[in-house]
């Protein structure tokens, strides 16, 4: 009976320090520069080879474009998603690029096109990254297991905006 207890409670251990650690791996890091920045490039008309976005809620042809770019100072591998323009408190939202999303793997820089909202308030573009992984199968049931009791996932997506833009 004790050897049973003992094992049972070694294996609990294991358990617990391996979500433990999971926990920390996941953790955004505090230091300087693990932020994901988007910086506008400038306006343009022509978007020929860039990967562009359009407004869910209107097929207005725009002749203006905020020419943007993402890179990915992080040792994470993401793939992302154009998300919306936002004002204050009201947003639009982005339909997806045609391309459907993009890969931000580490250290890469990715450029995009966004149509200029027809605003005089300042206004930002937000992009949605979500972690790429490729987890063996019981690494995979750690983390769904991870969330099934409620601990912070370490698959929540990043949000990353650019600076207000004033035109």
């Amino acid at each position: 009976m004790n050897r049973k207890m003992l094992i049972l409670g070694g294996l609990a251990f294991a358990v617990l320090a391996a979500v433990a650690g999971l926990q920390l791996a996941s953790a955004p890091s505090k230091r300087r520069g693990a932020e994901i920045p988007v910086t506008l490039l400038g306006f343009t008309n022509q978007v020929t080879g860039i990967l562009v976005a359009s407004y869910a809620t209107t097929n207005m042809a725009h002749r203006d474009f905020a020419v943007f770019s993402i890179h990915n100072p992080t040792r994470r591998d993401f793939f992302g998603y154009l998300g919306p323009i936002f004002f204050r408190d009201q947003s639009i939202q982005l339909c997806h690029a045609q391309s459907g999303a993009f890969d931000l793997p580490p250290g890469a820089t990715v450029t995009f096109a966004v149509p200029v909202p027809d605003t005089r308030e300042a206004w930002r573009c937000g992009v949605v990254l979500c972690h790429r992984r490729s987890y063996s199968p019981w690494k995979f049931a750690l983390v769904r297991f991870v969330q099934r009791c409620g601990f912070d996932s370490p698959e929540k997506p990043w949000f990353a905006a650019s600076p207000e833009i004033v035109r």
